[in-house]
């Protein structure tokens, strides 16, 4: 892990259940509220414009600064003062590795979008096989249609994985088999 953060300061915002901004050097930046963390991985509900949007797991090596300053502390405030930190989701997901992350938001969500984004890999589907070193989905094309034979992602390869969220839930429910 690198940049300008230390681990004991992402455990205390994970504790504090505080809002950060997430920079990733040249992959995408991320505004979420931290809910776990092991020493590979971190899970938080996504937000877009002051609006909570599923949930992420990032790797840790790919964090390069963490950030909890005003603007943060300011949308935390307006989540508070909307009500939108109750009842959100909390059920436990293992972060040990890739393979305990995938299984368990597989068989909670089914339908994920997992990312390779060094290489540009955009899989959006059902997670249907967890091994030692890959994971199988059948995903679903732009057009709605599932996939009939699996696509598989090497786990180390994996930067980011999203679930609960709008999109991967409306191609869930829409998906024609």
């Amino acid at each position: 892990m690198s940049g300008t953060f230390e681990l004991e300061q992402l455990r205390q915002l994970v504790d504090g259940r505080h809002v950060v901004r997430l920079e990733r050097g040249e992959l995408a930046r991320y505004h979420g509220l931290p809910v776990a963390l092991s020493d590979t991985l971190l899970m938080m509900h996504s937000l877009d414009e002051f609006f909570v949007d599923g949930r992420i797991v990032l790797r840790l090596e790919d964090i390069t600064e963490v950030q909890h300053g005003d603007d943060e502390t300011f949308v935390e405030s307006v989540l508070a003062g909307e009500g939108l930190l109750e009842n959100l989701p909390g059920d436990a997901v293992r972060l040990s590795s890739w393979a305990a992350a995938l299984e368990d938001i597989g068989a909670r969500y089914g339908m994920a979008i997992v990312e390779a984004e060094h290489d540009d890999e955009f899989l959006i589907g059902t997670i249907v096989g967890v091994g030692e070193s890959e994971a199988e989905m059948l995903q679903v094309s732009v057009d709605g249609l599932r996939d009939v034979e699996p696509s598989r992602i090497a786990l180390d390869r994996i930067t980011r994985v999203t679930f609960g969220d709008r999109y991967s839930t409306l191609y869930a429910k829409y998906a024609r088999r």
